[in-house]
């Protein structure tokens, strides 16, 4: 099973236990390999490993940014539409000082943000058609990792921190991400209904909304 230490050393960043499992009993093998192995339990520990990281965010107030810019690049590869919806929508709420001289306060436009969440809403409808192409291909592979680089970049910003390596953290872990949420999705559908296990994984997306970084 995917290891923590396994995903850096492919990744050369932290993913910060994006999935947690056993070290893998072949290092050569590679991530879409691995991730190929999920079982049930796995994904219940997934998912108590995202609300714990939910509650560390909350528990240091967001010290790191760099921590929300992993966890809502992670969420970009489950719904690239949503997690921009998120942060647009907190930005909108609640402006972030640092973001008022950024490229990216384009997000705290009530526009922007009402856009972002029709497209989120479309986004989940989509997901539950039948025949729809997987998100492991183009070009949702590239939308999800280019959702998880702005959000990424915004959270890092907003939180003071560098733009450029938020982005880098942001694009990484929802590329991971993608593929995990794909072979979970898989696996999940072998006990549940689709359209169930969609709205599990919008769970999760909406669950993580509450670690977003609040202005000041």
């Amino acid at each position: 099973m995917l290891s923590l230490d396994f995903l850096e050393e492919r990744s050369n960043v932290s993913v910060l236990g994006l999935i947690c499992g056993k070290q893998p009993q072949n290092r050569n093998l590679n991530v879409v390999e691995e991730l190929k192995n999920f079982t049930g339990n796995q994904l219940v520990a997934f998912a108590r490993h995202v609300h714990l990281q939910i509650y560390l965010m909350k528990k240091k107030k967001q010290k790191t940014p760099y921590l929300s810019a992993v966890s809502l690049g992670t969420l970009a590869g489950f719904r690239a539409f949503s997690a921009l919806a998120l942060v647009s929508h907190s930005f909108r709420q609640h402006p972030p000082k640092a973001l008022r001289k950024s490229s990216l306060r384009f997000l705290q436009a009530g526009l922007v943000s009402n856009g972002l969440n029709l497209m989120a809403g479309a986004e989940m409808i989509g997901d539950k058609v039948p025949g729809v192409p997987d998100r492991v291909k183009l070009p949702s592979l590239l939308v999800r990792s280019a959702a998880g680089a702005v959000v990424g970049a915004a959270v890092a910003r907003a939180g003071k921190g560098n733009s450029l390596v938020g982005a880098l953290l942001g694009a990484t872990s929802a590329f991971a991400a993608t593929y995990g949420s794909f072979y979970l999705r898989l696996s999940m559908n072998q006990y549940l209904p689709n359209s169930l296990s969609g709205a599990l994984e919008e769970g999760l997306v909406f669950l993580a909304g509450s670690s977003l970084p609040k202005g000041k």
